[in-house]
């Protein structure tokens, strides 16, 4: 059996998100089980509703279960919220791993572990029971520890040249979600 790799997705440019997607769509094609978690996002993006609507039964996605805004501006209370929902969404990924998923996806994880939602122990421990089951992970977000980089198999930077949001443009259906 081949050795399973982390796969980490990071920058200030699109595509992290939609380069981790297709790799877990990839694997779904060759009948692979496939699991995709957002962190700090709901299921509103094309590429999740895809997925609910047309995914064999090889590919699921798992999302923020009600929507919040960017966690920094949150209220405290709103704050903790968020934080339970994560720790039951690690719950989840945990139970993924143990069952055998072939790659899973944890998207926007290093911006959850920057925001002090997740700990660095808590997701180290991910990290281990993947390499224990040999699964396949792939991270995304921006500005990771060194740690993460060096324990990272594949690592790919994405950065922005240039961007409409420079000009005050709106994200827009089915381009930037």
């Amino acid at each position: 059996m081949e050795k399973a790799c982390i796969h980490l997705y990071i920058g200030n440019g699109r595509g992290k998100t939609c380069s981790a997607i297709g790799l877990a769509i990839r694997a779904a094609g060759h009948r692979k089980k496939a699991v995709i978690f957002h962190f700090l996002k709901s299921g509103t993006s094309g590429e999740d509703l895809f997925i609910r609507a047309y995914a064999p039964e090889y590919l699921k996605v798992c999302t923020c279960e009600r929507e919040h805004g960017f966690y920094p501006f949150l209220e405290e209370e709103e704050q903790l919220l968020v934080k339970n929902e994560q720790h039951t969404t690690l719950k989840r990924v945990k139970a993924s791993i143990i069952s055998g998923v072939f790659i899973i996806v944890l998207d926007e994880i290093i911006d959850s572990i920057n925001n002090g939602i997740i700990s660095y122990n808590d997701f180290f421990e991910i990290i281990e029971l993947a390499k224990k089951y040999n699964t396949e992970l792939v991270l995304t977000g921006r500005d990771p520890i060194d740690k993460i980089v060096e324990l990272s198999d594949y690592v790919t930077e994405f950065n922005s040249i240039k961007h409409p949001f420079e000009k005050l443009q709106k994200a827009r259906d089915g381009i930037e979600y």
